[in-house]
């Protein structure tokens, strides 16, 4: 049986954060924590795309990367102030830590988290 765990996180901060606009601090958010939470990306498929957001004026950023473990990805919507994470993984990670790493980059954010174990 495939155990592991998926972590869902929504995160909602201050309208046109920085951190939600720049694609390049995206693609340093996701490889910075699956280094740190000893994941194994393959590089090659870290993919992260500017987007508008239809009807109202902003743009968003959706960001994804494959690991050997499964996968992490992350969409914004600036102008909302908003992000949502997630991370599954079939190796055993600490989501006390992954939340750490979430609020470390994000420190004024507020988080919702949701953890599903896989059976």
């Amino acid at each position: 049986m495939v155990k592991g765990v998926t972590i869902l996180c929504n995160l909602y901060t201050k309208t046109w954060d920085e951190r939600l606009q720049n694609p390049e601090l995206i693609k340093f958010f996701l490889t910075n924590t699956l280094l740190n939470l000893g994941l194994t990306p393959i590089y090659d498929s870290l993919v992260v795309k500017v987007f508008p957001v239809q009807n109202s004026g902003g743009f968003g950023i959706t960001g994804t990367i494959i690991l050997t473990e499964s996968h992490l990805c992350c969409h914004t919507w600036a102008e909302y102030g908003f992000c949502r994470i997630e991370l599954s993984s079939c190796k055993e990670i600490s989501v006390d830590k992954f939340k750490e790493m979430v609020k470390a980059f994000f420190p004024e954010s507020q988080l919702d988290v949701k953890t599903i174990k896989w059976r």
